[in-house]
């Protein structure tokens, strides 16, 4: 009887560690998320060309969701204009809601909510300034 319920408490611990990063209980969407990809391209991609003058990349980005439905997210640029070169790392933060698939981040100050999808370990958002669209793909 004993050696039942020690094999079962370490069946069920094991099964608690496996699910753990499902969202069968909820909660496995939560983590950092790795920028890997800006329309289809890997890391440095490069966003606004006017060649010889000006070049605008992505360098690195992540999101961070939270347990308690709250992220943080960072996007570092590489602008270089002639031989100058600048770095600058933009952050936001604020609340997320998932319905299906379907993540909406809002973030206080910065515009209206945006949306992303949520598949496995895959974080894809969509956005547009400027008239330029930008699909950026993160992963776990």
């Amino acid at each position: 009887m004993f050696r039942t319920r020690t094999l079962f408490a370490a069946g069920f611990a094991a099964l608690s560690v496996l699910l753990s990063g499902c969202d069968i209980f909820g909660g496995g969407h939560t983590g950092t998320y790795v920028l890997k990809t800006v329309n289809g391209k890997p890391l440095p991609a490069v966003i606004l060309e006017i060649i010889g003058t000006y070049k605008a990349e992505i360098t690195a980005g992540s999101v961070t969701l939270n347990e308690d439905n709250t992220f943080s997210a960072s996007i570092t640029f590489r602008e270089t204009e002639g031989s100058t070169v600048r770095t600058q790392t933009e952050t936001d933060s604020g609340t997320y809601t998932i319905s299906g698939n379907t993540i909406t981040f809002t973030s206080p100050g910065t515009g209206p909510a945006f949306t992303g999808t949520l598949s496995g370990g895959t974080l894809t958002v969509t956005t547009e300034e400027d008239d330029i669209t930008l699909v950026l793909v993160f992963e776990k």
